[in-house]
């Protein structure tokens, strides 16, 4: 009975805390999370084609935080993120959390998983990253070319005489 009565106020003070949080961004400011179940968000990819990846983190993840604050609020990273991606957002310390990381078995934290929109596996990225890196990855994993001087080759350069 004790055991029921902890896990009933654990799952009220998670609810709680959810409740708590700021009122989401606009587009232009932050990355918008899929507002919805994991399974819907998979449909949803599905039906429009749009590839998808998810986010895992957990409270006491300084780096997850620091991701949030610093490079998801980045406008270029929310512009593209959201005009090609859904983003699932998933709290490891959830039940829907350990839940769904039983197929995925993350155990390093922030760590992100990039799907086509069939949910092939792409890539993973675990830790920390910057602005720059993360929109290299997020243009490669949608499948659109970074810019065309990367995609130029360098001529030679042939000793003179």
């Amino acid at each position: 009975m004790k055991h029921i009565l902890a896990l009933a106020i654990a799952f009220f003070a998670l609810t709680l805390t959810s409740f708590a949080q700021a009122p989401p961004a606009s587009a232009g400011d932050s990355i918008i999370m899929f507002d919805g179940s994991f399974k819907n968000m998979k449909l949803t990819a599905q039906k429009f084609k749009k590839p998808y990846f998810i986010v895992f983190g957990a409270s006491w993840c300084a780096p997850c935080h620091a991701m949030r604050r610093d490079v998801f609020t980045n406008t270029a990273i929310a512009q593209f993120t959201n005009d090609h991606y859904l983003v699932y957002d998933l709290d490891l310390e959830s039940f829907t959390g350990l839940e769904i990381n039983n197929e995925f078995q993350v155990n390093q934290l922030p760590t992100i998983k990039f799907f086509d929109y069939t949910g092939k596996e792409l890539e993973t990225l675990t830790g920390l990253m910057d602005i720059n890196y993360l929109y290299k990855k997020l243009r490669t994993n949608a499948g659109i070319p970074i810019s065309r001087v990367y995609e130029q080759q360098e001529t030679p350069v042939t000793p003179q005489e």
